[in-house]
């Protein structure tokens, strides 16, 4: 059997700590038929020795407990600011390739408008509203649009770009 301050030192903790721990509900009830009293001196027994160590074996982990979160914290802070570079990189990446399909987007507008120009100048060709420089390609191309004029009459406008 032990006393109070035997076991304190034991642990590592003062003797009203240990005496606050017993007084407390859950262990003072399971200590009682352990403790014995012989003039004014509380003797615990083995058994309530151990009673009293686990309980505050227990607190012990409670107080890692309550650091963990801290450590928890921590990383999930490094995961999210991870995550905030990783998410700016990538909105980088999203602007750069929105600039370049504006880019793709004016070539092609020009394109469009340069092969309309010159299907245009090619149908007024064949009008005759422009001179002709008699050079071989625009004869060729002459004659090749007044068919096309001639066949439009009998077939209407899609008719201008069929073979045949």
């Amino acid at each position: 059997m032990k006393t109070i301050r035997q076991i304190a030192s034991e642990i590592g903790v003062s003797k009203q700590a240990v005496h606050q721990k017993i007084k407390r509900e859950p262990l003072s009830t399971s200590l009682r038929q352990f403790t014995s009293t012989v003039d004014g001196v509380v003797y615990i027994d083995v058994v309530g020795e151990n009673l009293v160590k686990s309980a505050f074996s227990n607190q012990a982990v409670n107080k890692v407990d309550v650091n963990e979160p801290s450590i928890v914290d921590g990383r999930v802070d490094r995961l999210i600011d991870m995550l905030q570079t990783e998410l700016e990189i990538k909105n980088k990446q999203i602007d750069e390739l929105n600039a370049r399909l504006s880019e793709a987007h004016a070539i092609i507008n020009s394109e469009q408008v340069l092969h309309g120009g010159t299907i245009q100048k090619q149908l007024l060709d064949g009008d005759g509203h422009t001179s002709n420089s008699g050079d071989n390609e625009t004869d060729a191309v002459s004659s090749s649009a007044d068919e096309a004029k001639e066949n439009s009459k009998k077939r209407g406008l899609f008719g201008l770009f069929k073979k045949g």
